[in-house]
């Protein structure tokens, strides 16, 4: 039974891929357990690495580009990686590498970066991993407007984190015995939710709200209507690597950010607070990242709206004493530093990384200076 289990898993999520990619799409969005899988080996483990990296998708493709394509010297990826591929890794060894080089230290860096999360989720990993006595010495938050005012039509304990959290068997304890259990359950158990997940999606047609949230239709491609395209006609000149920035994700990102709301961005930004409040009660050092995006992403959401984010998310880090770094205020990045309008390639992802490392190094010196000591 066991062998035969094993080898419908392997056709499931190894043949079924390349013979019929939605479908498996459809499967892989579906599941939420093992599209988190990475947060809970972070908090469930004994590892206890000093520096973790919130973030939603913009965090987690650099990561894995600039990783490729510098580290593994593998050639450049010519266009977003597969969702599940970037939301699962879980390193960012380029940024490591930028902090020893700026630093002199080396630090053992986690990358928690999953697709379409938002504040409030960040906040609930936060929570738990302080209950796990994982205290890291400093939390680099990237940030965005979509984490604070587009949520996929969710509320807040209804995000893929937030079910996850409440569906997830926590382990009462943290003895080695238990963790290493939970560790086998983890890496044994999400291939078998997968292909389950697989089977449903087959014999059940998807709803029209979960359509709408991965942006596919049933009908042929060529039959599909096209979304409005603000952008049409905007295509980046060829970078080195030959690759164009056509902004493909404008119509997507149009969509969502026309239901955005003050009531949203409200209860996020509070949410942000709470976190950032509960990490100087715990002494965990978080510097927050504004994370770079095109203009005509920018210019898709409601000025007001976009003002507020950013007015109010200053002033909660500056109230929380978390450095703000703005990396979207300056020409450091063009269209040719991105895959589409939100999501930085390996070129801009080495931008990114860089600066912000510079400015970690400077903010960290500060600090011993002023207390005498070495804060990381």
């Amino acid at each position: 039974m066991a062998v035969l289990l094993v080898l419908a898993d392997v056709v499931m999520t190894t043949y079924v891929p390349q013979k019929n990619l939605l479908w498996y799409e459809r499967s892989i969005n579906g599941c939420n357990e093992p599209f988190c899988r990475k947060i809970f080996e972070y908090i469930c483990s004994k590892q206890n690495p000093q520096v973790i990296m919130l973030g939603s998708s913009l965090l987690a493709v650099p990561s894995l580009s600039c990783d490729h394509a510098f580290i593994n010297a593998k050639g450049p990826l010519m266009s977003v990686p597969d969702i599940f591929a970037f939301s699962h890794y879980k390193r960012s060894e380029f940024f490591k590498l930028q902090l020893l080089e700026k630093l002199g230290k080396k630090f053992e860096v986690t990358n928690l970066g999953v697709a379409g999360i938002v504040a409030s989720d960040q906040n609930k990993i936060l929570e738990k991993a302080f209950a796990y006595e994982k205290k890291p010495a400093m939390v680099v938050w990237t940030i965005a407007p979509a984490e604070f005012i587009w949520n996929d039509g969710h509320k807040m304990d209804d995000t893929r984190i937030a079910l996850s959290f409440k569906s997830y068997v926590w382990p009462i304890n943290s003895n080695v015995a238990v963790l290493a259990a939970d560790k086998i359950r983890r890496e044994v158990s999400w291939h078998f939710e997968l292909l389950e997940n697989e089977l449903a999606a087959y014999k059940t047609p998807m709803s029209d709200e979960f359509k709408k949230f991965i942006h596919r239709k049933d009908e042929p491609v060529e039959n599909r209507e096209p979304l409005p395209n603000p952008a049409e006609g905007v295509i980046s000149d060829a970078d080195a690597y030959g690759r164009r920035n056509r902004l493909e994700d404008i119509p997507n990102f149009n969509m969502n950010y026309g239901k955005a709301n003050d009531e949203v961005l409200s209860q996020q930004l509070k949410r942000f607070n709470e976190a950032l409040a509960l990490c100087d009660k715990n002494h965990v050092k978080v510097v927050v990242v504004n994370m770079p995006l095109t203009s005509y992403n920018r210019e898709l959401i409601k000025k007001p709206l976009y003002d507020r984010y950013m007015r109010e998310a200053t002033a909660i880090a500056e109230k929380n004493g978390a450095p703000f770094i703005d990396m979207d205020k300056d020409d450091l990045f063009t269209l040719t530093d991105f895959y589409d309008s939100t999501h930085l390639n390996e070129t801009g992802g080495k931008k990114l990384f860089v600066a912000v490392a510079e400015k970690i190094a400077k903010l960290t010196s500060t600090v011993a200076t002023q207390a005498g000591n070495q804060p990381l």
